[in-house]
């Protein structure tokens, strides 16, 4: 009789262990919003400089999809933003000018937020040719002065 009685005292130790170790590993999966949907991360755990160079190429190749020819990553310039929790990615971009044969040259700067891994800041500037006061006939200096 006492050895029935021990047998069910064990399985009823066996069944509570059961139960707090899934209620442990149930709490954990709610609270952490693994596998539930419930993070805003967008599906990333580490964002990595490449991934961001990967993101802004996309949202480039996608706006600009049939002037692009040719996108060129300044690896340089470009750098993880410590303070800011972003990666600054700075690009030189030519594009086709409709109905043109010439080509324009622009600047991109493209900041990715480190956690989420979007886009939080997309500029393009277009470099400009201006006219340079030091040619002759011009009544200034090359810093505009007058002569």
């Amino acid at each position: 009789m006492a050895s029935s009685e021990t047998r069910k005292q064990q399985i009823i130790v066996i069944c509570a262990a059961i139960l707090v170790v899934l209620a442990s590993v149930i709490t954990t999966v709610i609270v952490s919003g693994v596998g539930m949907g419930g993070s805003d991360k967008g599906g990333y755990q580490n964002v990595t400089f490449t991934d961001a160079v990967h993101t802004c190429k996309k949202n480039l190749r996608s706006t600009y999809a049939n002037q692009l020819e040719s996108l060129v990553v300044d690896d340089h310039s470009s750098r993880y933003d410590d303070a800011e929790f972003v990666y600054k990615i700075f690009f030189d971009m030519d594009l086709k000018k409709k109905g043109e044969p010439q080509r324009s040259v622009n600047y991109v700067n493209c900041f990715v937020h480190a956690a989420s891994g979007r886009v939080s800041k997309l500029e393009v500037f277009e470099e400009v040719e201006t006219r340079d006061p030091s040619i002759p006939g011009n009544e200034t200096n090359a810093f505009g002065w007058p002569k």
